[in-house]
């Protein structure tokens, strides 16, 4: 048995990012866990994560809407990119049934199982692989999760190992 603290903010919101990606830190190198997924349409959470990992040898890997997947503009896009943090589009999504079904705890919840599964099926992680994912309620972070990647269609593989942060009210 362990006991270990969640943070659960009080209400869901982008205000939430920059303590959500504190606390990613912090688990990421208490459980050794070499990549994290980062939720990032407009950049921002995306560059946060930069910053506040910046001395750590994590591996960003951000997923956001979009044809190259970023929809910010071109200054961001180029510190991104130049920092090697490589930006994958969200081009799948869960079918609905299983998008509401963890809708139930929170969107980041939804967001960050979708990109996992987005990638294990584009080769980019392989399955099985333990990764930190963060995402948020429209705009910025206040959920992270620590989880194996799977296939969508190994819905037995989804293995949510622990919940770090979550809001309580969407």
């Amino acid at each position: 048995m362990f006991i270990e603290k969640v943070v659960y903010f009080e209400k869901a919101g982008k205000e939430n990012t920059k303590e959500a990606l504190r606390i990613a830190k912090d688990k990421v190198l208490e459980h050794g866990v070499k990549k994290i997924l980062v939720a990032s349409t407009m950049g921002d959470s995306a560059l946060l994560a930069l910053d506040i990992f910046k001395e750590t040898e994590i591996e960003i890997m951000t997923v956001g809407i979009g044809t190259f997947g970023w929809t910010q503009d071109k200054e961001k896009t180029k510190v991104l990119e130049e920092a090697g943090i490589q930006a994958y589009p969200c081009t799948k999504y869960l079918n609905e049934e299983i998008s509401n079904s963890f809708r139930y705890f929170s969107e980041g919840v939804k967001v960050i199982i979708e990109m996992a599964t987005l990638l294990v099926e584009d080769g980019v992680l392989t399955e099985g692989e333990e990764i930190v994912g963060i995402a948020g309620t429209v705009s910025g972070a206040d959920t992270v999760l620590l989880l194996k990647s799977a296939n969508i269609e190994n819905k037995n593989m989804i293995h949510i190992q622990r919940i770090f942060c979550l809001p309580i009210h969407s």
